[in-house]
């Protein structure tokens, strides 16, 4: 996927994204890896940062009602 307007960071935290959002039956972390060529320690890092940004923008919406 060629970007112009996302960096690298950003653009690895997508795919993962993508990856766990389009899973059919759920993903292990070291599927992940596999398919992404990330190390475990990157993985676990970026999952906790999609965590994070998951519940602020969960946080963000309930609290607008």
């Amino acid at each position: 996927m060629k970007s112009f307007f996302m960096k690298k960071s950003d653009q690895q935290n997508f795919e993962l994204f993508k990856l766990i959002l389009f899973s059919k039956n759920g993903l292990s972390v070291n599927l992940i890896a596999e398919k992404s060529d990330l190390s475990l320690n990157l993985i676990y890092r970026k999952l906790k940062v999609l965590d994070d940004d998951l519940a602020t923008l969960s946080s963000w919406t309930c609290s607008s009602d």
